[in-house]
């Protein structure tokens, strides 16, 4: 059984958008630090893999996934 796990998206500004995804769940994935992924999101399916960008783990959603998904709405990422 897959695991059901809650995270918020994020937006970096412009139209880039992704879920912040902490270091222990890539790490139970597997697929070393880049694992691919089967996300169900709202009504819609993600798929793609985790990148490490900036010191953190990543799910990036493209426009097209945030509309099949349920016209997701990112909330602001601050900048560090």
């Amino acid at each position: 059984m897959s695991p059901k796990l809650r995270f918020d998206l994020q937006s970096a500004g412009g139209n880039t958008t992704d879920f912040e995804i902490p270091d222990q769940v890539v790490a139970d994935l597997g697929g070393g630090g880049h694992p691919k992924v089967h996300a169900h999101v709202g009504r819609g399916q993600i798929r793609g893999a985790i990148a490490r960008m900036g010191g953190a783990y990543w799910l990036g959603v493209s426009a097209a996934d945030r509309t099949a998904c349920d016209r997701l709405r990112p909330r602001a990422r601050g900048r560090a």
